[in-house]
């Protein structure tokens, strides 16, 4: 095609929707003028379908679930007012938790009464004897170890509220400057040196011929956690770094 004829194409097929601000261009794309005439049915049939699932139609039968594209963000554009209240509400409850952490009128109980660092501290204690208990003793009993390696699991759990404690104390010792930024270093350097311990476990396993034994090693790192958690600057009670 000459620039004449590219230009006469650009008018034909480029789309503007203003209420969206968007616009669209077509023309380049290798098609002629009788494609669009014979997808007229099936495009028809599509907006029918999407028409119905916004509407409440059933898009998974075995289920018997809806599926809305726009409900979350435009309540009222939901099918029942049973579903427009629910999402609502939602929101609403969301929104309301929000600004309750942003006024500072919710607050962690245990980190606000121990302190970070001791609350930090209760947690590596879980960890470290669940799981030095749990794979080093209770996963070789002869017998009935099961129900006390359950027990375990659930402390090994509490104790993983770790990572809850990570997300409230770290983000308060750096100013808001580059508070996102130093805790998204921080927290990735972690796991990039917690992924060299697989290899560890891996390398265990292979030399005592069993699971518990290097997993139970690996309670170690909560006790070197215990003897550096001292230095970390406590942050209950103070005003976050401009």
């Amino acid at each position: 095609m000459d620039s004449l004829e590219l230009w006469k194409r650009y008018r034909q097929f480029f789309c503007h929707v203003d209420s969206l601000d968007l616009s669209l261009d077509i023309s380049r794309m290798h098609f002629d003028e009788a494609f669009l005439a014979s997808m007229e049915t099936a495009m028809q049939e599509a907006f029918k379908d999407m028409d119905a699932l916004e509407s409440g139609a059933i898009a998974n039968p075995d289920e018997k679930r809806m599926v809305g594209h726009y409900w979350l963000r435009a309540p009222q554009l939901a099918p029942t007012k049973q579903i427009a209240l629910e999402i609502s509400g939602t929101v609403e409850s969301i929104q309301k938790f929000a600004a309750g952490v942003h006024a500072g009128k919710i607050k962690p109980p245990m980190a606000e009464r121990f302190g970070r660092r001791v609350t930090l501290g209760l947690y590596f204690i879980c960890m470290m004897f669940s799981i030095a208990i749990g794979f080093g003793y209770i996963f070789y009993l002869p017998r009935n170890a099961l129900p006390f390696f359950l027990v375990s699991l659930l402390f090994l759990g509490l104790g993983g509220a770790n990572f809850a404690m990570y997300t409230l104390w770290l983000p308060e010792q750096y100013p808001t400057e580059c508070r996102g930024s130093a805790f998204a270093f921080a927290t990735s350097v972690g796991r990039f040196l917690g992924a060299g311990f697989t290899f560890l476990v891996g390398a265990g396993v292979a030399h005592f011929h069993t699971i518990g034994t290097p997993v139970a090693l690996t309670a170690m790192a909560f006790a070197l956690g215990l003897l550096v958690l001292p230095f970390g600057h406590e942050t209950t009670g103070q005003t976050l770094p401009a």
